[in-house]
C-alpha cells in the first residue's frame, strides 16, 4: 500500500488514473499473492507425489524380486539340499579315507619296525658269520701249510680241502673219510715240493705232505660199486674237482665206499673200507671208528658258505621289504595329507552350504511378511497418490484461472497507463520497476526459503525411510544371531564330543604305546640274550678248535718223537733194561744230573770194572747230553716262538687299535663336517678285534642313528666318502681317483665334498670324474670329455685356474 501511496504521490493531476491503476494493481497483487499461495501449497504435494511414485515403484520391484524369490526358491532349495548332502557323504567318505589311511599308515610303520629290526639282526647274523668264517680260514690248515700257501711257490696249487667241493648231504661223511689228508698240498712235481719243505726248514714252521702230480700213482679206470642196499658210491665220485686232479684224490681216499648208516656197513665189513653219512668209519681191516662228531679245521662241505649266502639273501629280501614298505609309508603320508586337505575344503564348503541354505530358509520365511508389508504399502500409498493427484489437478486449474486474470487486469492497467502523460508514465513506470524488482527480489527469497523447507522434508522422509530399512535390517541380523549362537550352542557341544573321543583314542594309544615299548623292550632283552648266547657259543666254538688245533700239533709231535722212543727203546733193551718194567716218573733235567753225579762217585768207589760199561755209559751219557742239548734248545726256541708270537699278536694288536683309533677320530669329524651328522666306527669286540668285525654307524642330521645298509644313496656317499678321506688323513696316497662319487648327492652336499676334497688336495692329488657344478667349479684344472659318435670321445674344453 506504501508503494501505492508513492506511485500516487507523482502527480496529482494522474490521480484518478492511478486510483484506478492502483486498485487494479492491487487486485493484480491479490491475485499474485494467492498464485503464491496455490505455488507453495502445490510443491510439498508434488515433493509427495514424487516421493510416493519412488516408493510405489520401488515397493513394485521388491514385489517383484520376493515373486522371483518365491517362484526360485524350490529350485535353489533343492540345489542347496543336494550340495550339502553330497558334501555330507564327501565328508564321510574322506573321514572313511582317513580313516583307512591312518590304519594302513600305523600297520606299515609296525611293519617296517619289524623289517627294521629283521635287517639289523640278519647284518649282525652276516656280520658274525662272516667274521666266523674268516676266523676259520686263518686257522684251516695249520702253520706248516699257511706258510707254504703263503710263499706263492711257482707250482704249488693248494690243499686237497680248498680244490674239492661237495653236497652238504656227503660233507660229514667225505671229511671223515679223507682226514687229515685234506691239508696234504698239491704241487706240480717233486722239485716244487722240495723247494716247499726247504721253506718250512728256513722258516722253521713244521712239516707238510706233498702231493707231486708227476709222481703220484694214477687212479685206476673204473671202480665196480657193490648193489648193496644203503650203499650210495664210492667217495671220489661224490667230490666235483678238476680232472687233472683225479690221481691225488684217489691217492686220498682210494676205493672208500661212502654207505647210509651204520647196517649198511656192516656185511661190507672187511670187503671194503667205508664211511657212513653220519661220520663212522670202517677201515678194510675191520677197525670201527665212530662217536661224537668234532670239529676241525678242514672241511669240504660249503655249508657256511650256503648258509652265509642265505642270510644274504634274506637281508637281500628284507632290505627289499624295506624299501618297499619305505615308499608305501611314505606315498600314505603324502595321501593323508592330501585327504586332510581335501577334508578341511570339503568342510569349509559344507558349512558354507549349510550357511546358505540356513540362510535361503530364513530368507524365506520373511519374504512373505516382505511381500504383505509392500502390499499394504501400496494399498495406502496408492489411494493417498490420486487424492494428490487430484489437489494437484485442481490447484492447477486454479493457477490456470488466477493467470487469465492477471493478463485481464495487465491488459486494463495498460488501458489506464495510455491515457497518462508521458512523463508522468515515465515516472510512474520508472518508480514501478523499482518496487517490481524489489517485490521480485523479496519473492525469491521467499521461494528459496519454501525450497530449502521441502529439502529438508525431503531429506527428513529419505532419513525416516532409512531408518525403517536399518530396523528392518537390524531385526534381520537379529534373528541370524539367533540362529548362529543356536549353530554355536550345537557345534560345542560337538567339539565338546570330539574331544572326548579324541582323549579315549589318545588312552588307547598311549596304552598300546607302553604296551608296545614293553614287547619291544622285552624283544630286545630276548635278542641282547641270543646275541650273548651266540657269542659265547661262537667263543667256545673257537676254544674247541683251538685245543682241537693243539691236540693235533702234540699228536704231530709224538709222531715226531715216536721214532726216537723207539731208538732209546732199543738203546735201553742192549743194555739188558727190561723196559716192560719201567714205570714213568716225573724227573727234571737236574734231578738226572744230580742222580747221574751219584751214580758216578758210586762208580769210582767200586774201582776198576768192566771197560765195556763205561765206553757204553760214555755212549749213553753222551747221547743224553744230546738228548738234553736238544731239549733246551727246542724249549728255548717254543718259548722264543710263542714270546714272539705273543709279541706280534701284541703289536699286531696294538697297531690296529692305534689305527683305528686314529681313523675313526678322523671319520668322527670329517662325517661331521659332511653331513652335520655323529658317525662312529663301531668293532663287534673291542677287546679281541680280530674275533669279529667293524661296522659303521651314522647318524646324519634330523635322522636317526642307523647301519650303512639302512640309508639311502646319498647318506651312503656320504658316509663311505668320510671313510675314505679318514684313512686318507691317516694315511695318504699319492693320487685318489674318484668317479662320479657326487652323482647321489644334492646341492649342498656337492659344495661340502668339493670343500673336502680341495682342503684334502693341500697332501695329495685329486682325480674327480663328475657333472655337477660345485665340484667342478672348485677343481685346480678342468678337463671337458665329450662323446660326438659312438664309443668315440675327444677332449672340448681345458680350463686352467691359478
Amino acid at each position: 500500500m506504501k508503494t501505492l501511496q508513492e506511485v500516487a504521490g507523482l502527480n496529482q493531476s494522474a490521480d484518478k488514473y492511478v486510483a484506478q491503476r492502483n486498485e487494479l494493481r492491487t487486485q493484480l497483487e491479490a491475485l499474485k499473492d494467492e498464485e503464491t499461495k496455490l505455488i507453495q501449497a502445490q510443491a510439498p504435494l508434488e515433493a509427495e507425489l514424487n516421493n510416493l511414485v519412488k516408493s510405489v515403484e520401488d515397493a513394485k520391484n521388491k514385489i517383484a524380486e520376493f515373486e522371483e524369490f518365491k517362484q526360485n526358491f524350490a529350485g535353489n532349495k533343492d540345489r542347496v539340499e543336494v550340495q550339502v548332502e553330497e558334501l555330507g557323504k564327501e565328508l564321510k567318505d574322506f573321514k572313511t579315507i582317513q580313516e583307512t589311511t591312518l590304519y594302513e599308515l600305523d600297520k606299515t610303520k609296525n611293519e617296517l619296525n619289524d623289517v627294521q629290526y629283521n635287517v639289523q639282526t640278519a647284518y649282525r647274523k652276516i656280520s658274525q658269520m662272516e667274521a666266523q668264517k674268516q676266523a676259520f680260514e686263518d686257522v684251516n690248515f695249520g702253520r706248516a701249510v699257511d706258510t707254504v700257501l703263503n710263499a706263492k711257490i711257482k707250482g704249488v696249487h693248494a690243499t686237497l680241502a680248498q680244490l674239492g667241493q661237495v653236497d652238504k648231504e656227503y660233507s660229514t661223511a667225505l671229511e671223515v673219510a679223507m682226514g687229515g689228508r685234506m691239508a696234504n698240498v698239491v704241487v706240480d712235481d717233486d722239485e716244487t715240493a722240495r723247494i716247499a719243505i726247504e721253506v718250512l726248514k728256513s722258516a722253521n714252521a713244521g712239516r707238510a705232505t706233498f702231493l707231486p702230480l708227476n709222481k703220484i700213482n694214477k687212479a685206476p679206470r673204473s671202480l665196480k660199486l657193490p648193489k648193496d642196499k644203503g650203499v650210495i658210491d664210492f667217495a671220489i665220485n661224490l667230490i666235483d674237482f678238476d680232472d687233472e686232479y683225479l690221481n691225488v684224490f684217489f691217492h686220498a681216499l682210494g676205493e672208500t665206499l661212502v654207505v647210509e648208516d651204520y647196517n649198511s656197513a656192516r656185511k661190507l665189513i672187511g670187503q671194503y673200507r667205508m664211511v657212513t653219512l653220519t661220520g663212522e668209519l670202517f677201515e678194510k681191516s675191520g677197525s670201527i671208528s665212530g662217536g661224537s662228531q668234532k670239529r676241525s679245521g678242514l672241511k669240504f662241505s660249503q655249508t657256511q658258505d650256503d648258509e652265509l649266502a642265505k642270510f644274504k639273501e634274506r637281508l637281500q629280501a628284507f632290505e627289499k621289504t624295506y624299501a618297499e614298505l619305505n615308499k608305501k609309508k611314505e606315498e600314505l603320508e603324502l595321501k593323508l595329507d592330501k585327504v586332510r586337505i581335501s577334508y578341511s575344503n570339503s568342510m569349509t564348503e559344507y558349512n558354507k552350504a549349510k550357511m546358505e541354505l540356513q540362510n535361503l530358509v530364513a530368507q524365506a520365511d520373511s519374504n512373505e511378511n516382505n511381500i504383505k508389508e509392500k502390499r499394504d504399502y501400496l494399498a495406502q500409498a496408492q489411494p493417498r497418490m490420486q487424492i494428490i493427484e487430484k489437489q494437484l489437478d485442481e490447484m492447477e486449474q486454479k493457477l490456470v484461472n488466477y493467470n487469465e486474470q492477471a493478463l485481464k487486469l495487465d491488459e486494463e492497467i495498460k488501458e489506464i497507463e495510455a491515457k497518462m502523460t508521458p512523463e508522468e508514465l515515465q515516472n510512474l513506470k520508472k518508480l514501478t520497476e523499482e518496487k517490481e524488482n524489489e517485490i521480485k527480489a523479496i519473492d525469491a527469497a521467499i521461494l528459496r526459503a519454501h525450497n530449502e523447507i521441502d529439502g529438508f522434508n525431503r531429506t527428513l522422509v529419505f532419513h525416516d525411510d532409512v531408518i525403517d530399512t536399518k530396523t528392518k535390517e537390524i531385526a534381520k541380523l537379529g534373528s541370524d544371531n539367533e540362529i548362529y549362537e543356536q549353530d554355536k550352542v550345537k557345534y560345542k557341544a560337538e567339539i565338546v564330543e570330539l574331544k572326548a573321543q579324541i582323549e579315549v583314542l589318545d588312552a588307547k594309544i598311549k596304552e598300546l604305546g607302553e604296551k608296545l615299548i614293553e614287547l619291544q623292550t622285552e624283544r630286545d632283552a630276548v635278542n641282547a640274550q641270543y646275541l650273548e648266547l651266540d657269542k659265547e657259543k661262537n667263543l667256545i666254538v673257537l676254544n674247541i678248535e683251538k685245543v682241537s688245533e693243539q691236540i693235533e700239533a702234540f699228536k704231530a709231535r709224538r709222531r715226531e718223537l715216536e721214532p726216537q722212543l723207539e731208538l732209546v727203546k732199543e738203546e735201553l733193551k742192549e743194555n739188558g733194561v727190561d723196559i716192560s718194567n719201567l714205570v714213568e716218573i716225573e724227573i727234571s733235567v737236574e734231578e738226572i744230573t744230580g742222580r747221574i753225579q751219584r751214580l758216578q762217585r758210586r762208580m769210582d768207589e767200586l774201582g776198576d770194572v768192566n771197560m765195556r760199561a763205561i765206553k757204553s755209559y760214555d755212549e749213553v751219557s753222551e747221547r743224553q747230553n744230546e738228548l738234553k742239548t736238544k731239549i733246551d734248545t727246542l724249549s728255548n726256541e717254543k718259548n722264543q716262538i710263542l714270546d714272539r708270537m705273543q709279541g706280534y699278536e701284541n703289536l699286531k694288536k696294538d697297531t690296529f687299535m692305534n689305527t683305528y683309533n686314529n681313523i675313526n677320530d678322523n671319520f668322527k669329524e670329517i662325517f661331521h663336517r659332511l653331513s652335520e651328522g655323529e658317525g662312529t666306527l663301531v668293532l663287534d669286540n673291542h677287546e679281541q678285534p680280530f674275533t669279529g668285525g667293524m661296522s659303521i654307524e651314522a647318524q646324519p642330521r634330523d635322522k636317526e642313528k642307523t647301519r650303512l645298509n639302512l640309508m639311502s644313496g646319498g647318506e651312503k656317499s656320504l658316509t663311505a666318502l668320510a671313510f675314505v678321506f679318514a684313512i686318507q688323513r691317516y694315511l695318504p696316497a699319492p693320487f685318489y681317483a674318484f668317479d662320479e662319487v657326487d652323482a647321489n648327492l644334492d646341492g649342498i652336499n656337492v659344495e661340502k665334498l668339493a670343500d673336502m676334497v680341495k682342503t684334502q688336495a693341500e697332501n695329495t692329488q685329486f682325480v674327480v670324474v663328475s657333472h655337477r657344478k660345485p665340484m667342478i667349479e672348485s677343481a685346480n684344472r678342468t678337463i671337458g670329455v665329450t662323446q660326438k659318435e659312438k664309443g668315440i670321445t675327444r677332449v672340448t674344453g681345458v680350463k686352467l685356474r691359478d
